[in-house]
């Protein structure tokens, strides 16, 4: 496998002429939490100033820098942020990798696409769905590998985004269609849900009861 990445054609832009600063390693714009250059009449969104070089996240950041220049009021999110290489099977990511999630001491929650019934019927079978969740019970991170990935991590995306925890997505709270890959991702949030409440004291006083 090789991969090559890409940098920002910024040597040939005069940019030290007008007072923005330019990262000397990775020719990067260097730009506040709020997108303002090292010259406070100028801002930069996108490709230029971000190693988080998606589509998706430039629009945001354009939207923000044209914001920012009338009303400086709102800062870059960083923390919710899709990553989506479209390969075949799709490799969809966002938050915190799986290492930095347990150097947190964060729950690793996985479930092999073998266990979904409609990727078994595409015959995409060799991916897998894991997702990272703090003592709380919120959602940090992801990392989903099948042929739905991209469109699947929205889902858990608005839930990191509004702080709900990843049990509130199984069955008992929402339903999702079945067969689809969104099932597979109510039963690993279901899973979540039977594992911490057979950890807590209502399971124990329960276990208590019937054997007694």
């Amino acid at each position: 496998l090789v991969a090559a990445g890409r940098r920002p054609k910024t040597s040939t832009m005069n940019l030290e002429a007008a007072g923005v600063d330019v990262d000397t390693k990775t020719r990067l714009i260097c730009v506040s939490k709020s997108l303002q250059t090292s010259a406070s009449h100028i801002y930069a969104a996108g490709d230029c100033c971000t190693l988080q070089q998606f589509t998706h996240y430039a629009a945001l950041m354009g939207g923000l820098a044209i914001r920012n220049a009338l009303f400086p009021l709102s800062e870059t999110p960083t923390e919710v942020i899709p990553r989506v290489t479209f390969t075949t099977p799709e490799v969809a990511s966002v938050g915190l990798s799986e290492a930095e999630a347990r150097e947190r001491g964060c729950d690793i929650y996985s479930q092999p696409s073998d266990k979904n019934e409609r990727a078994i019927c595409e015959s995409d079978v060799h991916g897998f769905m894991d997702v990272y969740v703090d003592k709380s019970g919120k959602i940090v991170g992801a990392c989903l590998v099948n042929n739905r990935a991209g469109e699947l991590l929205s889902e858990l995306c608005v839930a990191i985004r509004n702080k709900i925890p990843f049990q509130n997505l199984g069955l008992s709270s929402v339903v999702h269609a079945y067969p689809t890959y969104s099932w597979s991702l109510s039963m690993l949030a279901s899973d979540v849900y039977f594992d911490r409440f057979s950890k807590s004291a209502s399971a124990k006083i329960a276990k208590f009861i019937t054997r007694h």
